[in-house]
């Protein structure tokens, strides 16, 4: 039984985990970092860099 809980809280963890695993070349979107390179972009009346963000 106990299996089970830890398992299930190993799922858990490992999706609330953001840090890229070793080998990984790439980290996960973080919305909070896009959103702060669209409101900088539109601030700045870039548009190129306020789509790429948006994208």
């Amino acid at each position: 039984m106990w299996g089970k809980v830890r398992k299930a809280g190993d799922r858990v963890a490992h999706a609330l985990r953001t840090e890229t695993k070793a080998g990984e070349g790439k980290r996960p979107h973080n919305l909070f970092e896009a959103a702060a390179a669209y409101v900088t972009a539109s601030a700045e009346n870039d548009q190129e860099r306020a789509e790429e963000a948006a994208g």
